[in-house]
């Protein structure tokens, strides 16, 4: 039979963590020793989350002097999923050395019409508490949303209105 299971991107990098592959590449291992029984005994397909990894992936290339714009979403998607999947090759070989493991990096397509763009609930990379938000929001074009305790941007990360951001979109703010 085949099974499917999916890792969230938090599954890889818990909130709090320190954002640092051996930390994500741990938590990897951990998730291959307990999907290794299920993989001898089906086919297993998994998949996984990536935002807190494009999230860290945005900052670090929103904040590059060597790029006069970032890289797009998409690419830095991609580029968190061949690192993920690398990880989970790697652990799952290590985990089931006679079994056969491939990595695929995927592509998602969504009308550009959708009305959830104006209502994004998923947030993209780290989550800000009120006052971290409220001064990185001073630094760029965009302010929070409504007041909670912990608030998260959705979407670009900057907008390119001051200098230091990159262009795109206004920054969104959702409640975590």
């Amino acid at each position: 039979m085949r099974v499917v299971a999916a890792l969230g991107g938090n599954a890889l990098l818990e909130r709090g963590e320190r954002p640092e592959a051996r930390v994500q590449e741990e938590h990897v291992h951990k998730a291959a020793l307990a999907l290794a029984p299920l993989a001898q005994a089906h086919r297993l397909v998994l998949t996984h989350g990536n935002g807190p990894q494009v999230g860290l992936l945005a900052l670090a290339n929103a904040s590059a002097p060597s790029l006069r714009t970032p890289y797009p979403f998409d690419v830095l998607g991609a580029q968190t999923q061949g690192m993920i999947g690398y990880w989970l090759l790697q652990a799952m070989q290590n985990a089931l050395p006679d079994t056969r493991v491939a990595c695929l990096v995927s592509r998602t397509v969504v009308s550009a019409g959708d009305p959830a763009f104006g209502r994004p609930t998923k947030f993209v990379g780290p989550v800000y508490d009120k006052a971290e938000a409220r001064a990185l929001a001073a630094g760029c074009c965009s302010t929070p949303g409504p007041s909670s305790s912990a608030l998260a941007a959705v979407g670009r990360l900057w907008c390119g209105t001051r200098p230091g951001c990159c262009t795109g979109p206004r920054r969104s703010w959702t409640r975590t």
